[in-house]
């Protein structure tokens, strides 16, 4: 993941496989790359909680794939998702 400047080969086979279940196409992650923090806060904040829970899962997902929750990458999705959804920081 690249909060921890490194892209394991597991993390690429883990967002190759979320790529294909969800036909995410080049241009999709093109927008994607394009998202700031601010206007990633906002998307989330208006998910369903349920989809909210399944974003999350996705993002821990992808940072575990390489064995290791760099700590880094708990301080992104803390960041990212425990303002406004979770009670307290990830585990």
């Amino acid at each position: 993941m690249k909060a921890d400047g490194i892209i394991h080969p597991e993390e690429e086979k883990y967002m190759n496989q979320i790529y294909s279940d969800f036909s995410i196409t080049i241009n999709d992650l093109e927008d994607i790359s394009n998202l700031d923090d601010v206007q990633t806060k906002l998307i989330i904040s208006v998910m369903s909680d349920e989809k909210k829970d399944r974003a999350l899962g996705l993002f821990v997902g992808m940072a575990e794939a390489d064995g290791y929750f760099h700590p880094m990458e708990k301080e992104i999705l803390n960041d990212i998702f425990i303002d406004d959804y979770a009670n307290g920081d990830l585990k």
